[in-house]
């Protein structure tokens, strides 16, 4: 039988605050089927603590972030490199190499995570920037689930991408899962146009029904607006 594991910036915790609109949606999805839900505590400590909460079947997995992991990570390119980049406000835009290092860090930490409880037959739902290279990460760790991802905010023309030197690495972060999610249509030609002039990705043909298959020299996904 398969299970939903969860993986999203913050999570809500049954009996907690929720942490917004997302985490509300997520908590009804993975309470129909049980599974997991890991992130974010919200907690920025020294020495970081990972803590398990039960409820019922469903399982809500949280880790600390140590003050450097939170400022690359979070405060870093999260939201001052990929959240003004996404929103076309190239002019509040900053990037630094060293964010996008602790970006990719923290990333594999969650990933590390992850790959103690996935079992092939689970499906992994990674939601929005914060996590672009979750597929890639699980990959490596030998994670064999099927992997899905889906975007909260716009995704930009290629002309605004193209301002980021990681362009490219982001585009191929996003090849590596099954199925990607974007909110509208006009996001997803902006994505097929990217993964095509950055990745040579070709595509089965048009898109229809707000669906479209992508190909690339090593693996197939498949890309829809829902």
């Amino acid at each position: 039988m398969s299970r939903l594991l969860i993986l999203s910036n913050r999570v809500a915790i049954p009996g907690q605050a929720t942490a917004g609109g997302l985490a509300v949606a997520l908590d009804e999805a993975l309470g129909k089927g049980g599974g997991m839900w890991c992130g974010w505590s919200g907690d920025i400590r020294e020495y970081p603590r990972t803590r398990s909460h039960q409820n019922g079947q469903d399982e809500y997995l949280v880790t600390d972030l140590t003050r450097e992991d939170h400022e690359d990570y979070y405060v870093g390119f999260s939201n001052s490199t990929l959240w003004p980049l996404f929103h076309y406000r190239t002019d509040l835009l900053r990037y630094n190499q060293d964010q996008y290092d602790g970006y990719l860090r923290v990333n594999w930490q969650f990933a590390e995570l992850v790959a103690l409880h996935a079992k092939p037959n689970d499906i992994v739902w990674v939601h929005d920037y914060h996590m672009i290279p979750m597929a890639l990460a699980l990959q490596e760790r030998g994670v064999k689930s099927r992997t899905g991802f889906f975007l909260h905010i716009p995704f930009p023309a290629l002309e605004t991408l193209s301002v980021l030197p990681v362009a490219t690495e982001i585009i191929r972060a996003l090849c590596a899962y099954d199925l990607l999610g974007f909110q509208t249509e006009s996001d997803l030609r902006a994505f097929v146009r990217c993964a095509s002039e950055l990745l040579g990705a070709s595509t089965f043909g048009p898109i229809r029904n707000c669906m479209v298959d992508l190909r690339l020299k090593d693996r197939r996904c498949r890309a829809g607006c829902f």
